[in-house]
């Protein structure tokens, strides 16, 4: 099952800013072990969160679970009405802060993950789990620390993090935090089939291009593989091209579509009687397939990218005189200031007399676009 990463929370908290003003009115457990929070804004929202998995707008939800828990209790106590003053995203990671007032309820949402109601006073009045790490620890009456972060949001991706050897996935999955199908995806829409320290600036250039592009692009995704979900996107993904796809108009529509099939997927395996050894193996065999598929297709795109690549250098080659001969009409014609559809005509000229078959224009930004006819 996919989990959401930081890029996907961010889109998430995104899309949740509208419901600043409105004000607490329920926190539950639910009998499928998650946590919903349900606002009043104009009529009530539901929030659900499913620990170290995800955290998004819902319409369908669990049944709460018949006895509150003591957390739930306690968060009912200090939240009652009280106004969601700010919904944000801490270091561009997994941890979704809701503000009501002076208190803050906070979910960690990476690894096992938890959640934290924090005090004015910055100190946690109570948590779901305790918890005690090296540098912090998670329990009532300690001052609320959030971990330290090692990643950053994919937007601030910069030259130095594709610096390294090894895996690309795996080098920029360890320096930014978000879903490595979006890594995935920036290098595929590059065609670059190379280790880190293999890549050339140009390549390092372009894969920064895709992943800050895939950071803003807004085209809410879940794709399918035999009916089945296998995976969301907060855009649309080269790599599932060829899939069965549907696109929602917001993101947390996509999540709950998704995450929805995903529980009725498992549900109908454990009907059939398929334990989740059998579960988890066909996952893998659909994903490796599904990987299989795409860089099969991948490398017959780069090979013939890299055909007519070469094609067009060994052209150029073989007609050094006459490209030299057009750069310096070029240059000599947008000198005298000469109209674009003047210079187009003085260039078609030069490559009649030199018996080549060229057509040749100029663009809007003034370059010169050259197609060969023949």
């Amino acid at each position: 099952m996919q989990q959401m990463g930081g890029l996907d929370y961010a889109v998430e908290v995104e899309e949740m800013q509208p419901l600043v003003g409105s004000r607490f009115k329920k926190f539950y457990a639910c009998e499928d072990k998650t946590l919903r929070l349900k606002l009043h804004k104009k009529g009530d929202v539901n929030i659900v969160a499913e620990n170290g998995v995800r955290l998004h707008i819902a319409e369908k939800f669990a049944e709460s679970l018949e006895k509150p828990s003591q957390f739930s209790m306690v968060v009912r106590k200090h939240l009652e009405n009280a106004p969601l003053t700010a919904v944000s995203q801490l270091a561009g990671d997994r941890i979704i802060e809701f503000t009501f007032g002076k208190i803050k309820l906070v979910f960690e949402l990476f690894a096992k993950g938890n959640c934290i109601l924090v005090g004015e006073d910055g100190k946690i009045i109570d948590v779901m789990k305790r918890e005690a790490y090296a540098s912090r620890k998670i329990a009532p009456k300690h001052p609320y620390v959030a971990p330290p972060s090692e990643k950053k949001p994919i937007a601030q991706v910069e030259e130095t993090d594709l610096q390294g050897s090894g895996n690309l996935t795996a080098l920029l999955s360890n320096k930014l935090s978000t879903s490595t199908i979006y890594i995935e995806e920036a290098i595929a829409r590059c065609g670059v089939k190379k280790e880190g320290a293999e890549l050339t600036p140009q390549e390092k250039n372009s894969i920064i291009f895709e992943l800050r592009k895939i950071s803003v692009d807004r085209k809410p995704m879940v794709y399918y593989e035999n009916g089945k979900p296998a995976a969301f996107a907060v855009t649309e993904l080269k790599q599932f091209e060829h899939s069965e796809k549907k696109q929602f108009e917001k993101f947390s529509q996509a999540l709950e579509e998704y995450y929805i099939n995903v529980d009725r997927t498992s549900a109908e395996n454990k009907k059939h009687g398929k334990g989740k050894k059998a579960e988890g193996r066909e996952e893998i065999m659909e994903k490796l397939k599904r990987k299989l598929k795409f860089q099969l297709e991948s490398e017959t795109e780069f090979r013939e990218k890299e055909r007519r690549a070469q094609e067009t250098g060994d052209y150029i080659y073989a007609n050094h005189q006459l490209f030299e001969n057009l750069l310096a009409a070029a240059r000599k014609l947008k000198e005298e200031k000469r109209k674009p559809e003047e210079i187009e005509t003085e260039l078609n000229k030069i490559s009649v007399e030199h018996g080549q078959k060229l057509k040749i224009k100029i663009g809007e930004k003034g370059e010169i676009e050259v197609e060969v006819n023949g």
